[in-house]
């Protein structure tokens, strides 16, 4: 069995460890705040359709599994009878 080394991150103090500079673009200039999505209409939109999608997606799982069940239930009836 082969033995993990911690890494020099893994082992030394939390003080000692290197400060990330917050404002680097890494952090936020990726993404827009969070409030930006709900004044947006085209956002809005795609929002209502991407929650439309889920939502069917969610009904056509939700029948399937209804399915199997129904399934399994009757061939445990059948396994019982023979």
């Amino acid at each position: 069995m082969r033995k993990v080394r911690p890494s020099s991150f893994d082992s030394e103090p939390f003080h000692h460890r290197p400060i990330t500079d917050r404002s680097s673009p890494k952090f936020g200039d990726y993404h827009s705040p969070k409030g930006a999505t709900q004044s947006d209409p085209l956002n809005q939109k795609k929002l209502g359709t991407r929650i439309a999608d889920l939502e069917s997606q969610l009904g056509q799982a939700q029948e399937e599994l209804k399915n199997l069940k129904d399934q399994l239930a009757s061939a445990e009836t059948t396994k019982k009878e023979v």
